[in-house]
């Protein structure tokens, strides 16, 4: 086996662009450490699993850097290392082109992408770019690829998104039988790459979905929404939804509600952040209250807030990343309360944090990941 090795001296040479802090910072290893020349090399070249890697360092610049490095053995247990960076010429990107959309269309594409023509060449974009593409959920994932080719004799990058179509769309029927309620069912469709101006063919990008739910004559609700996620091609999420339901147990009642929401995707404190807003309004018509609800006709205005961050890397079945919500809500519900014959306002707040931790690997797509899940919810009377 031999004698364990421990790093020396490091220095580098080469480097204009960025200094010798920065590169060792990327090289990861300091005087002293036991000598690991696999971390070595993937800390020069990358990619690291962060990215933190001198290569990475320098193509997020549109720099396509050479690292390389000598070895001089230093008597029986200490090496020093010399990288050299050859930096060369800048990369900025030319064109950024899509092919294999038969339905989404291009803007839709186009409007989530992190490549922009006349930027420096950055490989973090364009991983970052997959990622979006993922979370549409309109393409099939194992066939995402960007392809890239550099402009001969210049200093011209073209890449194109490949993408493969798969259907979004959502159907599910259901039916039971339960003992008070007798005949269960629902019914509903959505869908998620919806085009109000072409519904036949769709590729909008928005969002249409209708439900209906049935309970024999004891219960019913239908319930119709429409979300448009880039408004006026701006980050701003506009959606509306309205719903009527019956209910009749030991209690009567029937509801009639509509929402209003508008949303924002941030860009701080990082681009991962988004805010949305709902005002809800609901008339509600209590027959027979059972002891529960006060009977007679009533008003209920929530107003709702909702801030999450997701930096998942697949909507469906996350591997890696995290997702976090905070929701707080106030309304006036028609619920008795002392004195029973007052309604009462309410409060809600909530808190979701979710974990993904990726554990192995087997193969390209299949993972076994660790899920941390965490809630927190709290709900109050206002006077």
């Amino acid at each position: 086996e031999g004698n364990q090795y421990y790093l020396r001296n490091i220095g580098v040479t080469g480097n204009e662009v960025f200094s010798e802090g920065e590169i060792m910072y990327g090289i990861g290893m300091r005087k002293g450490d036991l000598y690991d020349a696999e971390k070595l090399d993937m800390n020069l070249k990358g990619p690291s699993p962060d990215f933190s890697d001198v290569g990475s360092l320098y193509y997020d610049r549109g720099y396509l850097v050479n690292v390389t490095k000598d070895e001089t053995v230093i008597g029986t247990d200490s090496i020093d290392i010399t990288v050299r960076v050859q930096e060369g010429k800048r990369f900025y990107f030319r064109n950024i082109d899509i092919a294999g959309n038969t339905k989404t269309k291009d803007f839709v594409i186009r409007r989530t992408l992190y490549t922009r023509p006349g930027d420096a060449f950055s490989r973090s974009t364009i991983i970052r770019s997959l990622r979006e593409l993922a979370q549409l959920n309109y393409f099939n994932q194992e066939k995402l690829e960007p392809k890239v080719n550099f402009v001969p004799d210049a200093t011209q990058v073209d890449v194109t998104f490949n993408v493969e179509e798969r259907s979004s769309d959502t159907f599910n029927a259901s039916i039971g039988y339960g003992g008070a309620q007798g005949l269960l069912g629902s019914l509903g469709v959505s869908f998620n790459n919806f085009d109000i101006a072409d519904p036949l063919h769709g590729g909008a990008g928005q969002i249409f979905s209708i439900s209906a739910e049935f309970g024999q004559s004891q219960y019913r609700t239908f319930s119709l929404s429409f979300q448009e996620p880039w408004l006026f091609q701006e980050r701003t999420i506009l959606g509306v939804s309205a719903y009527y339901q019956t209910s009749n147990y030991f209690y009567a009642m029937n509801r009639l509600g509509a929402s209003l929401s508008l949303g924002r995707r941030l860009r701080w404190p990082d681009d991962y952040f988004r805010i949305d807003g709902t005002l809800r309004a609901e008339k509600t018509d209590v027959k027979t209250g059972g002891g529960v609800y006060t009977p007679g006709k009533h008003d209920e205005v929530s107003v709702q807030v909702v801030l999450t961050r997701n930096s998942t890397d697949d909507p469906l079945f996350p591997g890696q990343g995290s997702e976090l919500t905070f929701l707080t809500r106030l309304a006036y519900l028609p619920i008795n309360s002392p004195p029973p014959d007052q309604p009462a306002n309410y409060f809600k707040n909530s808190l979701t944090m979710k974990f993904y931790t990726p554990l192995a690997q087997f193969g390209v797509s299949q993972k076994l990941v660790l899920a941390t899940i965490v809630d927190f919810g709290q709900l109050g009377k206002v006077s």
